[in-house]
């Protein structure tokens, strides 16, 4: 009898336990290119933060490189998020978020303030995504400009 007893309560604890065995899991920061990258793993919600900082000085003031995520993005992204820092970019910077060429934002991310925190959606509600993304900057030229781009995207394992 108390077998019986002992088996089905730990079923019923491994079953209660399950939903708390993955936390928040972070991927260290990667330092690529003009961006440092983290990763946060919330389940199924994924973000990804970029940080930036515009070349400081020379013929490349302010310019700031491609950015390939040097990891795959499968899944449907439906928000992104730019902050500027405390070298406030130019004002109305451009940015484009691409997937096999496709802005995936559809020209939201144009036009970004130097002064406020703003949020973005993709023209269709989420683009699905399967692969890398390349986040591209334009019209910025202020020498040592930082700021921050934010990707929120659900992970469909595609």
């Amino acid at each position: 009898m108390q077998r019986r007893l002992i088996t089905p309560l730990t079923l019923l604890f491994l079953f209660l336990a399950i939903p708390f065995a993955r936390a928040d899991s972070y991927v260290p920061t990667l330092t690529y290119g003009d961006a440092k990258i983290d990763r946060h793993d919330l389940g199924s919600m994924q973000v990804i933060d970029i940080s930036i900082t515009a070349e400081g000085a020379g013929g490349d003031a302010g310019k700031v490189s491609d950015l390939v995520l040097p990891f795959a993005v499968d899944g449907l992204v439906y928000q992104v998020e730019t902050d500027p820092g405390g070298t406030a970019p130019t004002a109305d910077y451009d940015l484009t978020l691409t997937s096999g060429g496709l802005d995936i934002m559809g020209g939201s991310l144009a036009d970004r303030s130097n002064t406020l925190t703003q949020r973005a959606f993709p023209a269709t509600g989420s683009q699905a995504t399967r692969g890398s993304l390349t986040l591209t900057v334009a019209n910025q030229s202020v020498a040592s400009a930082t700021f921050s781009v934010r990707i929120y995207y659900f992970d469909t394992g595609m």
